[in-house]
C-alpha cells in the first residue's frame, strides 16, 4: 500500500471514499471528491457509485493484483 490505503474489493465504494478522505484530510482538508474506476486498455473512466462494491467495477480475475482508481475533485 504505497499511499497507506488498503481495502478489500468486496467493500463498498463508500467505505473506500471514507478511507481516502480520512487518510488525506490533514493534507487537503474538507475537499469533495468522486472516485472513478480506470480501464487502462479502453482508456475509460467510470464513475463509481457509493453503494456498489469495488469489485463491481473490475474484472473478477484481473491480470494484475492492483487496480486503478482516479480520485477527482467534485
Amino acid at each position: 500500500t504505497p499511499n497507506g490505503i488498503s481495502i478489500s474489493k468486496s467493500e463498498s465504494v463508500n467505505v473506500l471514499h471514507t478511507k481516502i478522505w480520512n487518510y488525506y484530510f490533514n493534507e487537503y482538508g474538507n475537499v469533495s471528491f468522486n472516485l472513478r474506476a480506470v480501464d487502462i486498455e479502453r482508456r475509460e473512466y467510470v464513475y463509481m457509485e457509493p453503494e456498489k462494491k469495488i469489485s463491481d467495477y473490475f474484472d473478477k480475475s484481473p491480470a494484475e493484483i492492483s487496480i486503478h482508481i482516479l480520485v477527482e475533485e467534485a
